[in-house]
Order: structure tokens, then sequence, then C-alpha cells
């Protein structure tokens, strides 16, 4: 072999070696971060955080408007007077002694019956029962004015009145003695089962008899004075 050949086999032999160990590097070679590694994960940690701590806040938010709706939900109203006003003397002992207006908004979900009591909280021997009506059928939303002073009323779905505290079946208007007025509180429990009383029940056996079967309850209040 002449020295020009040798030099020309020992060329050859420098270049392949120098392209084998640059395919070697190029195959195993990774593409730089622009941040270290410890650097992205804590981005990507943080960023995970804040989008969980969104969605939580994004549910209580949710939670709140559904819980308020409920709340709002169970209400009762009378088109003859407004919440703490006072009541016409149409209504009371002093007029035609007819009970008032009253209706009410959708029952909660469960309600299987509807309770109304009409109580005096200022009256001077304790509280005063003015009227007890109870199993009206949770459909119907209203009770006209004057309901009939008996025990079984079947035009409002076979429902029973009690015995207020002037002795008698049905509704007694409010009847104060001079001074200021009185506040009646009108009391309406939306039952998870109907009642197993008779007509005429008093006060003290009803409150007994509902203790654990309520709902919800709701207020409205009237007043009246001589």
């Amino acid at each position: 072999m002449s020295k020009k050949t040798g030099k020309v086999v020992l060329l050859g032999v420098i270049v392949l070696t120098g392209v084998s160990i640059f395919l070697f590097l190029t195959q195993f070679k990774r593409p730089v971060s622009l941040f270290p590694q410890n650097q992205s994960n804590q981005k990507i940690g943080k960023v995970e955080s804040l989008s969980s701590h969104v969605l939580t806040l994004q549910k209580k938010v949710e939670e709140n408007k559904k819980g308020s709706k409920e709340k709002a939900v169970w209400e009762i109203r009378s088109s003859a007077f407004k919440e703490g006003g006072f009541i016409p003397k149409k209504f009371t002992a002093d007029g035609e002694n007819i009970s008032p207006p009253l209706s009410w908004s959708q029952p909660p979900k469960g309600t299987k019956s509807i309770a109304l009591i009409v109580e005096d909280p200022d009256a001077p021997i304790g509280i005063f029962t003015h009227w007890i009506i109870y199993n009206i059928p949770p459909a119907i939303r209203e009770l006209p004015a004057g309901i009939p002073k008996k025990g079984v009323l079947k035009s409002i779905g076979g429902a029973k009145q009690g015995k207020n505290d002037f002795g008698k079946i049905g509704y007694g208007g409010p009847s104060p003695p001079p001074g200021p007025p009185h506040r009646y509180i009108f009391k309406i429990y939306a039952l998870k089962e109907t009642l197993d009383l008779s007509p005429g029940v008093r006060r003290g056996e009803f409150l007994k008899t509902i203790q654990n079967k309520q709902i919800k309850v709701a207020t409205l209040m009237g007043k009246y004075g001589r």
C-alpha cells in the first residue's frame, strides 16, 4: 500500500468515527427547558391549586343560592293586611268576626298536610288561642275569608278545626281589652303526615301531636287594639 493510499484510508476512518459520535450524541440529546425542572413543577402545582380554589368557591356560591331559594319557598300572607299591619275590624270580634283570607306559597317537599294556629301572645292570661285548623291537603294554597265554624270542612279536602280559647270550634277574632294593640300570630305548619286528631282539639294536644312532624313553619303577624 502506498503512502498516499494510507492517508486516504486514515482520513476516512476519522470522518466515520466523527459522524458516529455525532449521531450517538444527538440521539440522546433532550430539549432544554426554559426553567429548571423543580421550578416548572412548582408553577404547575400553583395553577392546579388556584383552579381547585376557584371551583370550590363556585360550588359554595351555587349552594348558597340554592339554600336561599329553599328558605324563601314557604311563606304565608293575607290580602287583608300586611306583615305587622292592623287587622281590619271586619275580622275581629268588633266586626263580622270571620276569618281573614290567607294564602301561602308551595309547601316544602315531603309535606303531607298543612296546619294553622292563631295565637295572641299579649293576652293578660297568657297565650290565647283564636283558631286551630289542620289536615289541610298540601295541594291547597289558600283559605278564603269566612271559613265555616264547624268541625269538618269538606270544601277544604276534609280539613278539621279545633276549639279556640273562647270554647268554640273554628275562628274567633281578636277581642283584646282596652290598651295597647295586641299581636296576633298566624303560624302555619308543613307536616310530614296527617294528624289523627278529632275535631275540637285544644291547643296543648295539637302542639304536642305536631311536635315531631314539622318540616317547616311560617308566620304572619297582625295587630289589633281598642
